[in-house]
């Protein structure tokens, strides 16, 4: 007697099963659009914060400006700290608070324009800087 091939096309089956095609197999498809995919080493903790929300930015009494901003997503590495940056021509911008806070007051002469952003940090990190707002408009 000479011994068969298994078919290929056949699932195998086991004693006590019904024979047939085996389930299929889920396949994970990419990760939503708002959502940043995990680095390969599958370690979320090396992921930036989002950027954070565009600043909006009022006035505060005399010499100072409120500035408020929406939270980054965590998608990965905590925020630990905001940096806000001023600029007094809207192109050389320096740090002038960092915060653990969404609202700084910041002091700001009442006859200058302004510029602000926001950049969130985390240990893996610095985020994009967010949109900037000019002050006043």
């Amino acid at each position: 007697v000479k011994p068969t091939e298994p078919d290929p096309t056949e699932s195998p089956s086991t004693p006590g099963s019904t024979p047939g095609p085996s389930s299929p197999t889920e396949v994970p498809g990419p990760a939503p659009e708002y959502q940043t995919p995990p680095p390969a080493d599958g370690n979320v903790n090396d992921i930036p914060p989002e950027k954070p929300g565009k600043p909006t930015v009022r006035r505060s009494g005399r010499k100072y400006v409120r500035v408020r901003w929406q939270a980054s997503e965590e998608l990965g590495s905590p925020v630990t700290r905001y940096l806000i940056y001023r600029s007094k021509n809207g192109t050389s911008f320096s740090v002038v608070k960092r915060t653990t806070d969404r609202t700084v007051r910041v002091r700001a002469a009442k006859k200058n324009t302004y510029w602000f952003y926001v950049v969130a940090d985390s240990e893996a990190g610095r985020s994009d800087r967010s949109s900037t707002t000019k002050y006043p408009k």
